[in-house]
């Protein structure tokens, strides 16, 4: 009976270790007087998925250039939730005219954010016919 009380109690203490090993903060330092400064694109915002309004908020939109003529789109977003956030995304592309670009193999990523934490989602266009990008996201089904 002893050992059973010892092993249970062993097994919550590692149980809640683990779990308050899950909850991370994450600690950023940026250049005060950034050398490359970005030239931020309007951005329209649509929620279809309320479970993913504060866990993938958008900050800021940018676009420009690659040297060889590519579009690169960067997106920052917030994850405003107090837990963390799975999703997977997708960046879909387009011409000149607004048509979508195909691409052989759409590909979807996956993004981990901490609570209250940033991060940068950014893609190179597969074509340079590519000259405006939407990023959707939806909620990770893998936890």
């Amino acid at each position: 009976m002893k050992t059973q009380l010892r092993f249970a109690a062993l097994a919550a203490l590692v149980a809640a270790g683990a779990l308050a090993g899950c909850r991370t903060s994450v600690n950023t330092v940026d250049p005060a007087n950034p050398v490359g400064q970005p030239n931020p694109e309007a951005m329209r915002h649509m929620v279809t998925d309320p479970s993913l309004s504060d866990s993938v908020v958008p900050v800021f939109y940018n676009k420009g250039q690659t040297e060889a003529g590519f579009a690169i789109v960067q997106l920052q977003v917030q994850n405003q939730s107090r837990s963390v956030a799975r999703v997977n995304y997708r960046v879909e592309w387009f011409d000149t005219n607004g048509i979508a670009i195909t691409s052989p193999a759409p590909m979807t990523r996956s993004l981990v954010i901490e609570s209250g934490a940033t991060e940068t989602v950014k893609a190179v266009a597969p074509t340079p016919k590519a000259v405006d990008a939407r990023i959707r996201f939806q909620e990770s089904k893998n936890d």
